[in-house]
């Protein structure tokens, strides 16, 4: 036999075992569970994936112990759609994931039809909106609701703020745009008047042209719905122009933003995210990472959502049902509240108010 046949047998009798192996540990049929997290661990949503991605590993670490049998596979969309999509078919292609949860709607808007394609889970966990509720029969959320979001600062601008004139600036971007509109269609039913709407690049930095803008149309205050460290730079130049009104964004503003424009945040309204039982996560994250979490909600949404999958495996097995079934039974005590789908694919929480004070996100008690 040819030296060079020999070769060639021998290479192809191992890529066939490594496609068996392969093919083995890829089966969707083992007992083993295997849940996915597609997250931003890298770009603008960077350190807000980070976190997400720590409270999943502290429930992941505590499931363990407790002897419960499941893998986690960790992917990262760069914090772009292109990046979702990679994610999404490595996981249910090659990796034969049972069930996946991502964060934002802008990254399951790409990869919902491929989730509803291979009939496999996603559980959203930031966002709840009219779009994720007409995503798909897999398509799930136990996120915060964008537009109840937006029409909750409509009404504190009327009511407790007493502005009858606002321009808007959002992003060109899902979650923006989205938030924008139900602020819009709120505020102009209450009676008041929005002067200007323009939207800057995802990209934009600079936003002193439609600063200059919404003060020249005499606005008594600019709603901003940025995303994150988008509104760090608006409030530095709304500042720099002399912007006397009240400014207000929504729930992509944290620490970060503040970081940025220092003493400019100062009296920023924002509607935000919160978690109610988080006391024992935060002292569990201490003493995990030896540090305080940049921002404990979002660590609840990793932890919540590893336990409400494991919650829907334990259901699927014991009434032998799907896993998406399953899912929609779901009734938990999570850290960031109660977690209770109610025979239904969507669980919606509402934020609550905030205000900037002393370089901090506090809760208006006013």
């Amino acid at each position: 036999m040819p030296k060079s046949l020999k070769i060639f047998l021998t290479l192809a009798v191992l890529l066939a075992i490594i496609l068996i192996l392969q093919n083995r540990g890829n089966d969707k049929s083992s007992n083993t569970l295997k849940i996915g997290a597609i997250l931003p661990l890298t770009g603008d949503f960077g350190s807000l994936g980070e976190e997400i991605k720590r409270g999943a590993e502290i429930a992941t670490e505590e499931a363990h112990a407790k002897g419960k049998n499941f893998d986690f596979v960790i992917e990262d969309d760069k914090s772009q759609s292109t990046g979702s999509v990679n994610a999404t078919n490595k996981l249910i292609n090659i990796d034969k994931i049972d069930a996946v949860f991502t964060a934002t709607v802008q990254e399951v808007k790409p990869i919902a039809p491929i989730f509803n394609q291979a009939q496999t889970p996603l559980l959203t966990v930031w966002d709840s909106n009219d779009y994720l509720k007409t995503a798909g029969p897999y398509i799930f959320t136990t996120g915060f609701s964008t537009e109840k979001a937006g029409e909750k600062m409509a009404v504190y601008a009327i009511e407790t703020l007493k502005l009858k004139t606002v321009a808007i600036i959002p992003q060109i971007d899902e979650w923006s745009e989205l938030i924008a509109k139900s602020f819009e269609e709120k505020f102009k039913a209450l009676g008041g008047t929005i002067t200007m709407r323009e939207s800057a690049q995802v990209t934009q930095k600079d936003f002193r042209t439609l600063i200059a803008k919404a003060k020249t149309s005499n606005a008594d205050g600019i709603y901003l719905p940025l995303l994150p460290t988008s509104a760090g730079p608006f409030l530095l130049q709304a500042k720099e122009l002399g912007f006397k009104g009240k400014l207000m964004t929504a729930d992509s503003f944290s620490q970060d933003d503040i970081n940025i424009a220092k003493n400019s945040a100062e009296g920023v309204y924002v509607t935000t995210l919160h978690a109610d039982n988080a006391q024992i996560l935060t002292e569990k994250y201490k003493a995990k990472y030896g540090t305080e979490p940049f921002d404990i909600v979002f660590v609840s949404f990793g932890y919540d959502a590893i336990n409400t999958l494991l919650e829907a495996n334990k259901i699927s097995l014991k009434n032998n049902i799907t896993l998406t079934e399953a899912l929609k039974q779901v009734s938990i005590d999570g850290a960031g509240g109660k977690i209770e789908l109610n025979n239904s694919q969507f669980f919606e929480r509402e934020e609550k108010m905030y205000k900037v004070q002393n370089g901090k996100i506090e809760l208006i008690t006013e």
